[in-house]
């Protein structure tokens, strides 16, 4: 596939599935909410992991697409913090709406608190 698909089918498969086999427990990636700065498609009714990049502001955390999403283009995910999801059951995640995000285990996430992280999900 392409090199995005098989890097977040990696991160959200393949490592649950791996921790399970050397016998620990599969620690889900750690979450924020923030408010989108972009609009998330999603075209074909599945799940979208959107790229995103992670910035604090006086109003809270936002999330800024690391630009063209498609599944061949590598340096979207690694300029990524997180993966932003859009539902399959929704058409789009709106630019101004709140949005569950995946922080990835590489990025640089020095900008976040303890107390940012979504503990609920």
């Amino acid at each position: 596939g392409n090199p995005v698909s098989a890097l977040v089918a990696l991160v959200e498969f393949a490592r649950p599935a791996i921790a399970k086999m050397r016998g620990t427990e599969p620690r889900p990636l750690p979450t924020v909410r923030a408010v989108l700065d972009d609009t998330i498609h999603n075209n074909d009714g599945r799940r979208v992991y959107a790229r995103v990049t992670i910035e604090r502001r006086a109003d809270g955390l936002h999330a800024r697409l690391t630009g063209a999403q498609g599944s061949n283009l590598l340096t979207s995910m690694e300029l990524a913090h997180g993966l932003a999801i859009c539902p399959e059951d929704q058409a789009e995640r709106k630019a101004g709406e709140t949005a569950v995000v995946q922080l990835l285990d590489w990025a640089d996430h020095a900008g976040l608190l303890t107390e940012d992280l979504d503990l609920t999900t």
